[in-house]
């Protein structure tokens, strides 16, 4: 149970125990039956409330400068995606290009160009598979720092 929860929970019982004393004004403790001070009670239980609570708002405060992070890093990567995008859908264009200008030549010069032409795709399907691995880890960095804190809101 993280910290958080582990708050939630002591606050709820806090929170229900004041309520039964409120309600009931009992003048035994209804879990040891010890003799007790309703009044008393009420003040220890409501001051343990008031700093449950401002716990809770530090570590919502801590957790959320650590979303702030992570979401700097996933913004980080996004645009980086974006950009190795956009490069990669610029060379099919050129390849397309190419291809065009291909269709026009005589044979043998046709021949020289598909040898050429088939150098760079190389080049290019290398590149792809390095933009795709890059995406990969771009995809694994966004689950590895986004996904485990979106079970907080859940």
């Amino acid at each position: 149970m993280g910290e958080i929860e582990r708050m939630g929970v002591l606050a709820k019982l806090l929170g229900n125990a004041v309520n039964y004393i409120k309600t009931t004004l009992v003048d035994r403790c209804p879990v040891c039956g010890a003799g007790i001070s309703p009044q008393e009670v009420l003040g220890r239980l409501e001051k343990e409330m008031q700093r449950v609570g401002v716990e809770a708002v530090k570590s919502l405060q801590e957790e959320k400068r650590k979303l702030g992070v992570d979401l700097k890093k996933i913004e980080n990567n996004l645009n980086m995606l974006k950009s190795l995008e956009e490069k990669l859908d610029g060379r099919r264009k050129r390849e397309k290009g190419l291809e065009e200008i291909v269709k026009g030549l005589p044979l043998a010069e046709l021949n020289k160009k598909v040898g050429e032409l088939r150098g760079k795709l190389g080049k290019l399907l290398d590149q792809e598979a390095e933009l795709n691995e890059k995406l990969e880890e771009l995809i694994i960095s966004f689950y590895v720092c986004w996904v485990p804190r979106m079970s907080l809101f859940m």
